[in-house]
């Protein structure tokens, strides 16, 4: 059974139970191309992930239902924050910053800033998250996720199990990222997660801003690298890759949506 709300983010059903939302995490975490991805970013990247802590954060900010409260008719999977943990602990690792400044582009839920965040605790490294997204970080919303089932929450309470790593890690920003990244006062960008808006225009921009704050080294994690599905970001990539000459590796990872290729992401660096 589920019960209906009007909701920000579109009328849900919110089920009256945990149940779905855990064997959705069960089934996530027992996910063979999982973890054949993880195993394989282990061994290119020679680090450890740290996959207790993002299995256990996944739950609650990873694992969502659709919008009638059921399992969706495509593949849910945790892989974004596997890879972001691996690419940026192996960053931390290769290099030697007092204070490193971050940027994440597309907040959602907090899983993939909760992630970076851990990887400059698990290093004991310093470090600023500045993540950004367009739903506000104060506002009481149904998040269709597990969190639900106990009422409307803010993103700030919604993750209150990892406050430590919000509270001394994590900066919050409200709205485009075309607002927000001037706002963003550090004179230098080490790394940054890209995970917004998926048009030319936007992507663009976040590439452009983030190069002049970037030397060498430093680093661009861009999600969904995938033609036909986002061509307008692919396109957006490919271009600052021409016009920069910069290193680009891409990561491929496992298949979502059976209408479309396998996911793919692109790291870029300086």
């Amino acid at each position: 059974m589920t019960k209906t709300i009007d909701n920000p983010l579109g009328v849900i059903s919110v089920p009256l139970t945990e149940r779905p939302y855990i064997e959705l995490w069960e089934k996530c975490k027992r996910s063979e191309e999982d973890i054949i991805f993880s195993e394989g970013l282990e061994k290119a990247l020679k680090v450890t992930i740290n996959k207790e802590f993002v299995n256990n954060v996944a739950l609650h900010t990873a694992i969502y239902l659709d919008s009638c409260g059921h399992e969706p008719n495509y593949t849910v999977t945790i892989q974004q924050g596997l890879l972001v943990y691996a690419v940026f602990r192996n960053f931390l690792e290769k290099t030697n910053f007092d204070h490193y400044n971050v940027v994440d582009v597309g907040t959602a839920r907090g899983f993939t800033a909760l992630c970076m965040a851990k990887a400059l605790e698990d290093t004991k490294k310093t470090g600023t998250i500045h993540t950004i997204d367009v739903i506000p970080h104060n506002k009481k919303i149904y998040w269709r996720s597990i969190g639900d089932l106990t009422g409307k929450k803010t993103r700030h309470e919604l993750i209150e199990d990892w406050s430590f790593l919000r509270d001394n890690f994590i900066k919050f920003y409200h709205g485009p990222s075309t607002a927000c990244l001037p706002n963003i006062d550090v004179d230098r960008i080490h790394f940054a997660f890209l995970d917004g808006k998926h048009d030319y225009e936007n992507v663009s921009y976040e590439l452009s801003f983030i190069f002049n704050k970037q030397k060498e080294f430093d680093s661009i994690l861009c999600d969904d690298f995938t033609r036909v599905k986002y061509d307008g970001l692919v396109e957006a990539v490919l271009e600052y890759i021409e016009e920069t000459k910069c290193k680009a590796f891409y990561i491929q990872g496992a298949k979502e949506d059976p209408k479309h290729p396998r996911r793919g992401y692109m790291l870029l660096e300086r």
